[in-house]
């Protein structure tokens, strides 16, 4: 009998934990960067590696954002950023078709700034925020969130970004 309930009980977690797991979503994201009061576009790919866990990468860019500023020559500094994060999100609140959690993560910045002349930053930060999911089908989502960057040369920024995009049943 207790061999009978244990190897049930192994079956139910195993197959439980392995129906949670697998999904890769792949999708479009934008959002605006507090800092330089300008837009930010890229992709997204996030892969669940439990039901509350997550891992997601998302690469965005603006290579045109145009700042006034009263203290330079031409009234204008020029940016192009590009932005690599990695971030782990615990999903807190699971529902049937929506999903609401924190995320922690690093992110890696480029940004080519121009004034009199061109200078390249490269700054290494971490990540701190909040993402929703919401399922529009079985496969389909709309994503969105607020993401707090701390970045080594004290260039910390808000971002809130909104994204769609498929999910992949890989599992």
């Amino acid at each position: 009998m207790k061999k009978t309930l244990v190897f049930l009980l192994l079956a139910f977690f195993s197959v439980k934990s392995y129906a949670q797991a697998g999904d890769l979503f792949i999708g479009a994201q934008g959002g605006y960067i507090t800092h330089y009061n300008a837009p930010m576009y890229g992709l997204n790919v996030s892969y669940d590696i439990s039901n509350p866990l997550q891992i997601s990468f998302t690469g965005l860019m603006n290579p045109d954002i145009t700042r006034k500023d009263a203290l330079t020559a031409t009234g204008k500094i020029k940016n192009s950023l590009y932005s690599a994060n990695l971030d782990a999100r615990f999903f807190f609140l699971n529902l049937e078709s929506f999903s609401a959690g924190i995320s922690l993560g690093a992110q890696y910045l480029h940004n080519k700034e121009t004034i009199w002349m061109e200078n390249n930053y490269n700054t290494l930060g971490v990540n701190i925020g909040c993402h929703v999911r919401a399922n529009l089908t079985d496969n389909l989502r709309l994503t969105g969130g607020w993401r707090y960057s701390t970045l080594k040369d004290s260039e910390s920024y808000n971002l809130f970004y909104v994204g769609i995009g498929y999910a992949f049943n890989v599992y």
